[in-house]
């Protein structure tokens, strides 16, 4: 089962679900943007672009982007067609909420980086609620966990190198 769902889950979107999943993504890219600046979590500081950013960006790809969304919205959230719009949405919401979880207890546990206090502060709690909502619905409209994974990778990228993001 788990597989099934990691293969369908790893294809590309089809043709006909691009155009929704590119307003998804701006939709969610804008909820995001304003919860993290509404919540205070982010503030304008660049950045200046040189070889280990791009370094580190490969690693946010992978991790947590990446992995991040193989089992959230690949192993959690269930492919658009496995099942009746009455189990999708619960499905959805599961995943977000245990998306969300996963972050405060990676600080419980010691298992984080040195800087996951960041993850039980309520600003932090409120983005990535928005964020797991956003990238579920992504998930859903496009079919695929590439347009997820792209997405997260983004927003984790422009936290970490523009908006004061902890490294």
């Amino acid at each position: 089962m788990i597989w099934v769902r990691l293969r369908c889950a790893l294809q590309l979107p089809p043709r006909d679900r691009w155009k929704k999943t590119a307003f998804a993504v701006a939709v969610g890219a804008t909820a995001v943007a304003v919860s993290a600046q509404l919540s205070g979590l982010v503030e304008w500081q660049p950045e200046p672009a040189n070889l280990a950013m791009a370094r580190m960006a490969l690693v946010l790809f992978v991790a947590p982007a990446l992995l991040e969304e193989v089992l959230f919205r690949g192993v959690l959230h269930p492919a658009y067609e496995a099942y009746e719009d009455s189990v999708r949405f619960p499905k959805m919401l599961l995943a977000a909420a245990l998306f969300v979880l996963w972050h405060p207890l990676q600080y419980w546990t010691g298992l984080g980086p040195p800087w996951s206090v960041v993850f039980v502060s309520p600003a932090f709690l409120v983005t990535v609620t928005v964020a797991a909502l956003a990238l579920g619905i992504v998930r859903e409209f496009s079919g695929s966990i590439w347009p997820a994974v792209a997405f997260h990778w983004a927003m984790i990228c422009a936290w970490k190198f523009s908006f004061g993001g902890p490294f």
